[in-house]
């Protein structure tokens, strides 16, 4: 069963590009945020802010989105600019989110961290 819901998502992917945090909602249907699991998250992410990439989240585009954008993600499956407008929803990888914002919130610009913390890069599916 997990290998055909893989498929559908693989099938579905539009491509891959930095998202806005503040453009990205936690789907309801998610399981409940683990403060601890957050808590080593950024733990991580402080020792490797470039290790996003490995670890891009997964979402749908929910409303609001740019179809040129939409459209020249899907031809070329990866986009270096996030999107100019549009909302989404986290379907998987929630805990990355919350330990994102919640160091984008206590970034300084004193901070040696990067300043595109702004942004995860996500997996981007096609609601159906």
């Amino acid at each position: 069963m997990t290998e055909i819901v893989h498929q559908r998502l693989f099938v579905r992917c539009i491509g891959m590009a930095p998202i806005p945090l503040d453009r990205i909602e936690v789907h309801e249907l998610c399981r409940s945020s683990d403060a601890g699991h957050v808590a080593r998250l950024k733990e991580d992410i402080a020792k490797d802010i470039g290790s996003r990439w490995a670890h891009p989240l997964d979402v749908v585009i929910r409303d609001g989105m740019d179809k040129r954008w939409v459209h020249d993600l899907s031809k070329f499956r990866l986009c270096v600019k996030p999107p100019p407008k549009g909302r989404f929803w986290c379907i998987s990888g929630q805990h990355r989110l919350l330990a994102a914002r919640e160091m984008l919130q206590e970034w300084k610009p004193v901070d040696n961290m990067d300043p595109q913390l702004k942004w995860w890069p996500g997996r981007i599916y096609e609601a159906s």
